[in-house]
Parts: structure tokens; sequence; C-alpha cells
């Protein structure tokens, strides 16, 4: 029953199909630009959500990148802030990317005595964590 009512969430397939679009055009920015290429690639409003939901995007982007996860690829908090941010940004919301880093006590482990994180906000929110905000975009 619980997977039917999940099954059933997520029918809004335009709003999926359009996670993949940008998430295929997020994929290929840095090779674009590395290349000099005169595609360009624009991020549209999206004109379908007139009362833009934070929670329903949020939602969407996660199963969506809880699909990437199964097919193999690597997802990190990265792509999912840059997947989410446009997203948001399409919908007319208001969001940012914040960086951030703290030192570890792991460095005997992966050679790195500081690790980064990013996180999107909506607003002026702030949001607790560990990590020392170094920059936010935009």
């Amino acid at each position: 029953m619980k997977i039917i009512k999940k099954i059933l969430y997520y029918k809004d397939v335009g709003l999926l199909w359009k996670i993949f679009i940008t998430s295929i055009k997020i994929s290929f920015i840095s090779f674009l630009k590395k290349h000099q290429s005169p595609l360009s690639l624009r991020f549209k409003k999206i004109s379908s959500v007139e009362n833009p939901d934070i929670g329903k995007i949020t939602k969407y982007v996660n199963f969506y990148t809880f699909i990437r996860r199964k097919l193999g690829f690597k997802e990190c908090c990265l792509t999912y802030s840059l997947l989410l941010y446009h997203m948001l940004k399409q919908a007319g919301i208001e969001a940012k990317i914040n960086f951030g880093a703290k030192k570890t006590d792991f460095k005997s482990i992966t050679g790195l005595n500081m690790i980064g994180h990013c996180w999107v906000t909506i607003g002026d929110e702030k949001k607790e964590t560990n990590e020392q905000l170094i920059f936010n975009y935009p």
C-alpha cells in the first residue's frame, strides 16, 4: 500500500521530465565551456507551475537522484544542489547554493584535513550546519 501511494505521488511526469532535461544540461555545461562551444544552455522558468510548491520540487529532485543512484550514477551534494537550485530558480523561487568546509579528524584515512559540503537555501533562510560558510551563489 505504501509503494502505491509513493508511485501515485510522483505522477507529475512533466516535472520529472523537466528535472531530467535540467540534469542533462547541467552535466554538459562544463563540457561545452571546456570546448568553447557556441551552443548556450538557457534555463527557462517552468511555466506549468503557477504556485510553485517547494516541497514538491524538492521531493521530485530527491526521487530523481534516488533513481540515478540506483542506476549507478554517482551523486553528491554538489550535483544534488545544482539540480535543486536550477529547478527552484526555474519555478521562480529565490534560492542560493551555499558552499562550506570544516576540519576533520580523518586525515589518516582520506589524506585531507578538511571536507567540503554544499546545500541549498531559500530566500534568507539560515541553515544550521557544522560547516563554516565560505561562499553562496548568487
